[in-house]
């Protein structure tokens, strides 16, 4: 899925200090809980669902103007308050569609349990703690995603079982 300053923001990879990527290997034993014909079949179809997905078209187009924005080396600016506030505020429309987008609510529905519900009416501080976070919940597009491919799966696992 694509994500926001994808190409801005550094990796761990791009640290001189990171570890080379490697496996370990153990003698632990388990049992899948799923046949591995399931997986092909969900990646295709989480690959297929992002690829039509509005929102992700979206981010995709708003990284390709972040990265004009970070790539392209931009001439010194005078040292005048009328020309340092042209160029702070050049990328306002951009941070308005950034902001636009992570503020908008997906279609996954989140709610408290009972016994959260009780315990936030009791504390006027959870409360607003719990307010921002469903609000960020929300809006998680990832999060949006990750019940669709939990919704493939039990689809698979039905027409299988």
């Amino acid at each position: 899925m694509p994500v926001l300053f994808d190409n801005v923001i550094d990796r761990e990879k791009d640290y001189k200090t990171a570890l080379p990527y490697d496996q370990i290997v153990t003698k632990a034993k388990f049992q899948k809980y799923y046949a591995s014909t399931y997986n092909d079949e969900i990646i295709a179809m989480s690959l297929d669902r992002v690829k039509t997905n509005a929102r992700c078209q979206e981010l995709a187009k708003i990284n390709e103007e972040i990265n004009v924005v970070y790539d392209n080396i931009r001439p010194p600016v005078r040292l005048a308050f009328a020309d340092v506030y042209k160029e702070i505020h050049n990328i306002d429309v951009l941070w308005k569609k950034v902001k636009q987008i992570t503020a908008r609510p997906t279609n996954c529905r989140i709610s408290n349990t009972s016994y959260e519900k009780v315990r936030i009416d009791a504390d006027a501080l959870l409360k607003e703690i719990n307010t921002y976070k469903m609000k960020d919940v929300q809006a998680n597009p990832y999060l949006e995603e990750a019940v669709g491919i939990i919704g493939d799966f039990n689809k698979l696992k039905k027409v299988t079982d």
